[in-house]
């Protein structure tokens, strides 16, 4: 794994390289009735402050926040939080700047084919950028184009469910770093457990506030609002 992540370096050397599901977390839903926390499992905990070479080789990391098939809505929420905060326990290990943490987002549930909800979305990409995440990755399979008929169920939740929700996410998210950090960090929760706390534009398209959300900034950017140039550190825009 190791020397793969070294090859990719050297060949795209301005590529983001890591490995998918990598932090693991260990909280998958095994059908609990009143006991799930969310929360990842000790042992793989363990397990990823030991992989510490493999980080170190790493350039950005890819947790999945796939939503399992039969998850309550209720518990979709802290599901993703903990595998998100998990990422960035790891991206800050032992790094003068935190690696940027992408998740990866299924456009479906699995099994069933059925597109993500404008909830599912929320609690999936809008906690994503909530958290401070640098992104997710979108992903699917040939079935999406299967037939002409599954290519217009997919045009239509592009155009009517998806897009609009990643354009709102991506304003509120644009505005925030320009108004909060001076456009050389990103926003993100004050309070994680603050589940209430969106990157959302109000229903009437005007910027919401700010005031649950602090600044992590950029390489190269330090301060409580990203205005300070870090010596030595060349300024960088994340992903």
């Amino acid at each position: 794994m190791e020397s793969t992540l070294q090859l990719g370096h050297a060949l795209r050397p301005y590529g983001l390289w890591g490995f998918y599901r990598y932090p693991a977390c260990g909280n998958g839903w095994h059908h609990m009735t009143s006991n799930y926390t969310g929360r990842c499992h000790e042992a793989t905990l363990a397990r990823n402050t030991q992989l510490h070479w493999l980080w170190a080789a790493s350039s950005a990391l890819f947790p999945s926040i796939y939503l399992p098939p039969k998850l309550p809505p209720a518990y979709r929420q802290t599901f993703v939080q903990h595998r998100l905060e998990e990422a960035f326990r790891v991206a800050l290990a032992g790094y003068p700047h935190p690696l940027p943490v992408l998740a990866y987002i299924r456009l479906t549930h699995r099994h069933s084919g059925k597109f993500l909800s404008q909830d599912d979305l929320i609690q999936t990409i809008g906690v994503s950028a909530a958290l401070g995440a640098a992104g997710v990755v979108l992903w699917g399979d040939l079935s999406f184009s299967s037939s002409e008929e599954e290519c217009w169920h997919l045009h239509d939740y592009l155009v009517g469910t998806l897009g609009p929700y990643v354009t709102n996410v991506t304003t509120a998210t644009m505005a925030c770093s320009q108004q909060q950090c001076h456009g050389h960090g990103r926003c993100a929760r004050r309070n994680p457990e603050q589940r209430e706390a969106f990157l959302h534009m109000q229903p009437d398209g005007s910027l919401g506030t700010w005031e649950s959300f602090s600044c992590r900034c950029y390489q190269g950017w330090a301060g409580p609002t990203c205005r300070e140039p870090r010596p030595g550190g060349r300024p960088k825009e994340a992903a």
